[in-house]
């Protein structure tokens, strides 16, 4: 390192090859090969390995092979020397690297590995498409989408047309994507929380101050019991301040009595409930019976990714939003409906 760094490289330009010993003359040169990459990462050098040495005059080589890369990527292994067209291998490899978050999203792991009803591989988004503010959602790029909401603002396009436009678009492509089995949970989850942070920037412009509060138009926001995602009824509860509604939102995981109580401690006549799961969606329904027996007049309407107007209906609820400019469409007949 010290002759490599007098002739002007530096540690990033190095690759050391240790060399593999076969466990099969010595039981520990697995553990010793794995204790010498360990080393190299935490002084910061790459490594690589001629990986299938491990496993010389052992029967079913591809177990042990396989089981050595998954530990060596664990210690911080660079690249190996193996064969891309072992399957056994390279499928440790894609998985390992979502272990240990060398694979943002799982996105090579499930473009490599999982495949559509026909055999085909999924063709998953990535971030190389166009830098827009619609495909940094479906893209779940964080960190992009400020600025390019930024630069749009900057260049005159109103805040209101960012959502209509690019920003419910995007999300509803990424559910769509979703139902189709080509994006999966770290895609979702993705793209939801960069819809949260543009909605986090895009509140400033688009909350009208100046409306005044009516107690009529006092709302109470939850997810239901037991599940843990709010993005969907955060942008509700945008949408339904932009529009002058007094919103009180409860979070996430919250239980039917607590729902129910907060209403009636605060005079609210409308409940809007979100559930993101097919597990969770069934608590809905007690919120709903509680409501009717503890309530005079309560009002509620439900949403999320698997909530359909036809479930709102068998749980005997007062409407169904597929998404946040529709949950202020139905809150307004809803309210009207108290008049």
């Amino acid at each position: 390192i010290a002759i490599a760094e007098s002739k002007g490289l530096h540690k990033e330009d190095i690759v050391v090859d240790g060399i593999t010993m076969t466990v099969s003359s010595d039981e520990k040169s697995g553990l010793e090969t794995i204790n010498f990459i360990r080393w190299c990462r935490n002084n910061s050098l790459h490594t690589t390995l001629g990986l299938s040495n491990i496993s010389f005059g052992l029967p079913e080589r591809k177990w042990i092979n396989g089981a050595f890369l998954s530990m060596c990527i664990f210690n911080g292994l660079t690249m190996a020397i193996a064969n891309p067209n072992e399957e056994v291998l390279m499928n440790i490899k894609y998985a390992s690297d979502v272990l240990v978050t060398n694979d943002k999203n799982a996105r090579n792991y499930i473009s490599n590995i999982v495949k559509t009803e026909s055999g085909e591989k999924i063709n998953i988004q990535t971030n190389k498409s166009e830098k827009t503010i619609l495909n940094s959602v479906v893209d779940g790029d964080k960190d992009s989408i400020v600025g390019l909401i930024e630069k749009a603002i900057k260049d005159g396009v109103k805040p209101q047309d960012i959502i209509d436009k690019e920003l419910i678009p995007g999300i509803n492509k990424v559910g769509d994507l979703y139902d189709k089995k080509i994006y999966f949970l770290p895609q979702l989850i993705s793209g939801a929380e960069t819809m949260k942070k543009a909605f986090g920037y895009l509140e400033q412009f688009i909350v009208k101050t100046d409306v005044k509060k009516d107690n009529d138009k006092k709302i109470i926001l939850a997810t239901v019991k037991g599940d843990i995602h709010d993005i969907g009824k955060n942008i509700v509860g945008i949408m339904l301040k932009n529009y002058g509604y007094d919103v009180i939102d409860l979070g996430k995981d919250v239980s039917e009595d607590v729902i129910v109580d907060r209403a009636i401690k605060e005079g609210a006549s409308i409940i809007g409930l979100s559930a993101l799961m097919t597990t969770t969606m069934v608590n809905m329904k007690d919120v709903v019976k509680l409501a009717r027996q503890k309530m005079k007049n309560a009002k509620i309407f439900i949403g999320g990714a698997v909530i359909t107007d036809e479930y709102s209906k068998e749980i005997g609820a007062d409407g169904f939003a597929k998404d946040g400019l529709d949950a202020v469409r139905v809150a307004d007949r809803l309210l009207a409906s108290l008049k």
